[in-house]
């Protein structure tokens, strides 16, 4: 038995003979303790895939490690926050959600909701971006890509804009490692 599997098993055995014990009236205990073993489990196995810090909750999910390179990889769908290193010169949608953010490999990713439409997401990014040169422009049945770079071409920034569940699935990707 894999060492994973052995840890899944020592942790989800007590569970059900807890789940059987309590008996009815008890189901959320009994699923709040799987839900803990469930992410524990999940959390080692991906540390071990991965060599870095998981976390997993009802709360989201967050990583930080490092990818094979030795740069930084930070994952962060818990806290809501745009990171505090975001790059200061390039927007974020005013009124958003943040669902996520994702750092690494020289790029910086903001996955983020609105309430406004993809049209006018894009309007605004096409004003608020308007210094750097505008390389691609694409709308297929309403979902949009854009893309800019720089004048010395060393950042790309990247905006995608669909609508999803009646709401704006907005993201904004920034690509600062051009070689």
């Amino acid at each position: 038995m894999s060492r994973l599997s052995h840890f899944v098993c020592a942790r989800m055995f007590p569970l059900a003979a807890a789940g059987v014990c309590l008996g009815s009236g008890c189901e959320t205990i009994t699923e709040k303790l799987t839900q803990k073993a469930t992410e524990s489990a999940l959390e080692l196995a991906l540390e071990k895939q991965v060599g870095g810090e998981v976390q997993i909750d009802e709360g989201g999910a967050s990583f930080k490690g490092k990818d094979k390179a030795g740069r930084e990889v930070i994952y962060d769908a818990r806290s809501g926050k745009v990171p505090d290193d975001w790059p200061k010169d390039i927007p974020v949608y005013p009124n958003t959600k943040v669902k996520a953010s994702l750092q690494g490999n020289g790029t910086r990713t903001l996955m983020m909701e609105s309430e406004d439409s993809p049209d006018k997401v894009v309007a605004f990014y096409k004003s608020k971006l308007s210094s750097l040169e505008e390389e691609a422009s694409m709308n297929t049945n309403g979902s949009w890509l854009l893309s800019f770079k720089d004048k010395p071409g060393k950042r790309t920034v990247m905006v995608t804009a669909a609508l999803e569940n009646e709401k704006t699935a907005l993201n904004l990707a920034v690509n600062d490692d051009q070689r």
